[in-house]
């Protein structure tokens, strides 16, 4: 519910207009409609900016659900900017050493280190290095 009160300061169409006490109660009441409002926020916040890769990496944080971590995972990754990428790297850092998460991380932040256009060399050689270890 926070992820949610966070987003409706940044991102009205999530919201539809709807104050913290809406939100909650829609959460409580239909979760799956208040998932869905969350997922079609993300799927727009993909082509936006490095602030949208922070509140995808914050609902990465506060969700359970596997299929919005993804969903979060593939906004960052669309993204692809300094920003998206710094936020994968600091959910990489906080992921157990075996988990599934921390491979899966490795693996998108390796792709976007590839596929940046515009990348530092020292920033891509930190993050390579940071995440060589890991599959």
């Amino acid at each position: 519910m926070l992820a949610i009160t966070s987003m409706s300061m940044s991102m009205s169409f999530v919201t539809q207009d709807k104050s913290p006490t809406e939100l909650a109660e829609l959460f409580r009441s239909t979760p799956d409609r208040a998932l869905s409002l969350v997922r079609s926020a993300l799927a727009k916040a993909a082509a936006a900016n490095g602030s949208a890769a922070k509140i995808a990496a914050r609902v990465f944080e506060r969700s359970t659900d596997d299929d919005s971590r993804t969903l979060c995972l593939d906004v960052m990754s669309r993204i692809n900017d300094k920003t998206a990428r710094k936020e994968m790297l600091r959910i990489f850092r906080q992921q157990p050493p075996q988990s599934e998460w921390r491979a899966v991380l490795a693996a998108r932040l390796r792709k976007a280190v590839n596929e940046a256009d515009r990348i530092k060399a020292n920033e891509a050689n930190s993050v390579m290095a940071e995440i060589s270890g890991d599959p």
